[in-house]
């Protein structure tokens, strides 16, 4: 279920797109509807404040600003970001996810057909329990809060991290 505000011009013998969102609320499980997959354990209400979607009918461009919250593997989360894109792309602006009373921010690409993203990333106060989100195992007893500036790039099962990188914690083996 979804619920949409919008404008605009759907030509359909041209097959051409001109459409103003003033507002979309809806469920990330809207995303099957459109061949598009997203991780089963991605749970998030979707909110765009202003969009637009323009362009052929097989190749749409977007563009807007977006909120989200929800869960991702059972860890609150809260986004904001500005995006444009097509079917293959998405560009993200400002976009800043809080997690676990740290933040995220980030701007760049993510080519979803691919599975490559290029983002400029700075990340503070984000606790290394978040590890296990990526499947990194650590020892239980290791706790610790890490700080990131840099680039994030690659696949996305396995992408490379170019920076500055610090954590501040403590490890105790009983």
């Amino acid at each position: 279920e979804a619920q949409v505000q919008a404008w605009g011009d759907i030509k359909l013998e041209q097959q051409l797109l001109n459409i103003n969102i003033k507002e979309f609320i809806g469920s990330s499980k809207l995303a099957q509807n459109f061949d598009f997959e997203l991780p089963s354990d991605l749970a998030i209400e979707l909110k765009i404040i202003e969009g637009k979607v323009s362009g052929p009918f097989n190749q749409p461009s977007y563009s807007g600003i977006a909120s989200a919250s929800g869960f991702f593997k059972h860890q609150a989360l809260d986004i904001q970001s500005q995006f444009k894109g097509d079917l293959e792309n998405i560009e993200l602006t400002n976009f800043i996810a809080n997690i676990l009373e740290g933040n995220i921010h980030a701007s760049g690409l993510l080519n979803w057909h691919q599975e490559i993203l290029n983002l400029k990333l700075k990340a503070k106060n984000i606790p290394l329990s978040l590890a296990s989100i990526a499947g990194v195992e650590l020892p239980e007893d290791l706790s610790a809060r890490i700080n990131t500036n840099g680039e994030l790039k690659g696949d996305f099962s396995l992408p490379s991290f170019k920076g500055d990188a610090s954590a501040i914690g403590h490890y105790q083996n009983t």
